[in-house]
């Protein structure tokens, strides 16, 4: 008789202490009777603490909510018996909820990343397009910034999207984001709590996913020769498409169309007035979007990797990942 969750014991797990996240564990065996799942620990309240799963004779999957009552880490047992098969065990060392900060004094600053995350709603698959950008030695950015590389004068510890306060412990690589769970892996992050749960195919209570893709702010007044491009029409309505010319001259072209519609031409110059912040002036007016660079894993900055451009204002705002054209 064996144990095994769907959760990784070596990675942290978002719990809130409001409602609980759901936990899968699958039994296997071979004719084994009388099996009882027993589930404990400390801070931790389970809705079904013991479930009595009868005989199992193959894989047999249970699920249960979890709920913190204390902020920090928690660990969950799982103790497995049965009347005719030695006892087997698991843990999840790592269930961690906002409350109590994670301990550490590991520095970020300068890791950059854009990340398309998917998830399911309506049958549907949609893209989950998402900026995470650390500040500095204890601020992190998460979300989309409108008008270039985001400033902050206050930081949660419990938010998970805006300026929100990090804490990495880099002896084991877990790292707190506001009120985000996850951990360093190589050149990546993998994070839950950050974009929108796949609650329906996955059956994610907090959303799960590893930023990879390292981009960066481009400094005030580079300039670049490249058109870079993008298209996505799985949405009912909204941005699907766009294309960018920026030329050495400080001259530019932005095409950008809704669904449905024609694209619509913009024209004139362009300058960075501020890391990352993208200004177009022409016959238009002013706008104003974030540029941000994609980067070798090294964090150098490569055009022709492709780059990331917000379009939008306030707490409107989407970013669209861009790919080399000419």
């Amino acid at each position: 008789m064996t144990v095994t969750t769907r959760d990784d014991a070596a990675d942290p797990q978002l719990l809130s202490t409001s409602f609980g996240r759901v936990t899968d564990v699958t039994i296997n065996a071979d004719g084994a009777t009388d099996v009882t799942v027993t589930f404990s620990g400390t801070g931790l309240t389970v809705d079904t603490p013991v479930v009595n799963l009868g005989t199992v004779s193959g894989a047999k999957t249970t699920s249960v909510e979890v709920t913190a009552t204390t902020g920090g880490f928690h660990t969950l047992n799982i103790q497995v018996a049965s009347s005719n098969s030695s006892p087997v065990g698991a843990s999840l060392p790592l269930m961690w909820a906002p409350g109590s900060p994670v301990v550490g004094s590991g520095d970020l600053t300068g890791r950059n990343y854009g990340n398309v995350d998917l998830y399911e709603f309506a049958g549907t698959s949609y893209e989950d397009r998402q900026l995470l950008s650390f500040l500095d030695a204890e601020t992190a950015y998460i979300g989309n910034p409108a008008k270039g590389r985001p400033t902050c004068a206050s930081a949660s510890e419990t938010k998970r999207t805006g300026c929100v306060a990090y804490h990495y412990d880099d002896a084991t690589g877990v790292v707190q984001i506001g009120g985000a769970i996850g951990k360093i892996k190589g050149k990546s992050v993998y994070v839950e709590g950050i974009g929108r749960a796949d609650d329906q195919g996955a059956g994610e209570t907090f959303n799960q996913r590893t930023f990879t893709k390292r981009v960066g702010y481009p400094a005030p007044g580079k300039r670049y020769g490249a058109t870079w491009s993008w298209r996505y029409d799985n949405y009912p309505d909204g941005l699907s498409f766009v294309k960018l010319t920026l030329r050495k001259n400080g001259t530019f072209e932005l095409r950008t169309a809704e669904l449905g519609e024609q694209a619509k031409l913009k024209t004139g110059t362009y300058a960075l007035t501020a890391p990352g912040r993208l200004r177009l002036k022409g016959s238009f007016g002013t706008e104003l979007h974030t540029l941000a660079v994609r980067a070798k894993s090294n964090g150098k900055a490569d055009p022709a990797k492709g780059v990331w451009v917000t379009f939008g204002k306030g707490k409107n705002v989407t970013v669209v990942p861009l790919k080399l054209t000419a």
